[in-house]
């Protein structure tokens, strides 16, 4: 049996869960683990909205009260727990040499 399509998720229904909700763009893609910039593209109609992220948003924040949010948060950084300032030296691995296979290896 087919089903019919679910309606598209639209700016106006995105903006206005957000607004209902007290949430911002940004915590709205830390819970859906996306970039911050790609919620404001969503938010201005210059992409559209997958709707399994909009249903996804929706069923977060119309879970139950006491709901344990948090667990679906990654870490602090932005949306996908990278540092806000990949720039900082502390944030870089040094970068290994490759190996050079015709090179001998030491006995």
């Amino acid at each position: 049996m087919n089903r019919p399509a679910p309606d598209p998720i639209t700016v106006d229904w995105l903006r206005e869960l957000l607004e209902r909700h007290q949430i911002t763009q940004r915590e709205a893609a830390r819970l859906l683990h996306v970039d911050d910039v790609t919620v404001r593209r969503w938010c201005t109609g210059t992409r559209a909205i997958p709707w399994a992220a909009g249903e996804l948003l929706r069923r977060l924040l119309t879970a139950p009260m006491g709901a344990n949010l948090g667990a679906a948060l990654p870490p602090e950084g932005n949306s996908r727990g990278k540092p806000r300032n990949p720039n900082k030296p502390e944030n870089h691995k040094p970068r290994q040499k490759p190996t050079d296979p015709h090179q001998a290896k030491p006995a």
